[in-house]
């Protein structure tokens, strides 16, 4: 793919830059590491957003998976693991280079992660090992504490705490399982139709503490749900991909999930 800061991508007589024993192109739109999978990176929400104006925009992102970021994670990240593969994807289909990086004063988060100072603890955010490391383990600690709570009772449970999860979580992000609402008084189960449909209100004596609005971009709000279905679209294409489910999320329940993505 020609790129005006890569003189060797602009000649039509090079293949993957000269180094064919390192890289490969079976596409002929993208090179890739030999031994890793190859994809091809489609136009994506984040790329035509320049070409277009806020409110249909708005109506794009979230339509289709995030092709900029399975990218990404198809080249970066190390195990075959399709849940730490899709959060790296949500995350770092908005990763921009100029603007996520340590030496920028304005910015709250960092690298392909969009990790916080607090995550990183001293490491290198645009790493994108680091990256790999700090949604393992948002997820991974996301889901044990949700499991420890009795909030997450399933795979399907623990696969809608992941997709959420997978943003940040407490106290610098926005999951926290302890404070899910519960599906009943009797029952500590979650109750993911409140968490997606009904964010900020009090139900069954607990408040449901995931906001409506997640986070504002050109007056764009992003919703739970909004996150759970990019999330969910990821992992789908990842798989088709070769990527595969691990234990604890494996016997997921599609249906539930597509019920509370209407």
């Amino acid at each position: 793919m020609p790129n005006p800061t890569n003189p060797q991508t602009l000649n039509r007589f090079t293949y993957v830059g000269n180094n064919p024993i390192r890289y490969n192109d079976p596409s002929g739109h993208a090179g890739c590491e030999t031994g890793k999978r190859c994809l091809n990176p489609k136009v994506t929400a984040s790329g035509a957003k320049k070409n277009m104006p806020a409110s249909t925009y708005k109506n794009y992102i979230g339509a289709e998976p995030d092709y900029r970021g399975i990218y990404f994670a198809t080249q970066h990240v190390s195990t075959n693991n399709a849940i730490v593969a899709a959060g790296f994807a949500v995350q770092s289909q908005w990763f921009n280079e100029t603007w996520d990086n340590p030496n920028n004063s304005l910015s709250s988060s960092y690298g392909m992660a969009q990790a916080t100072t607090e995550e990183l603890g001293g490491r290198d955010p645009m790493d994108p090992e680091v990256a790999e490391q700090i949604i393992t383990e948002r997820i991974d600690g996301a889901v044990s504490n949700c499991i420890r709570v009795k909030r997450c009772q399933d795979d399907t449970d623990n696969f809608i705490a992941a997709g959420i999860a997978q943003n940040g979580v407490y106290p610098v992000g926005w999951f926290h399982a302890a404070s899910l609402p519960k599906t009943g008084l009797n029952d500590p189960s979650a109750d993911w139709f409140i968490v997606m449909n009904k964010q900020g209100e009090v139900t069954n004596n607990l408040f449901n503490p995931f906001p409506y609005d997640r986070q504002n971009l050109s007056g764009m709000n992003f919703s739970t749900k909004f996150m759970l279905n990019l999330f969910a679209m990821d992992v789908k294409t990842l798989m088709e991909l070769g990527y595969s489910l691990p234990e604890n999320y494996d016997d997921v329940n599609w249906a539930t999930i597509d019920y509370l993505l209407k």
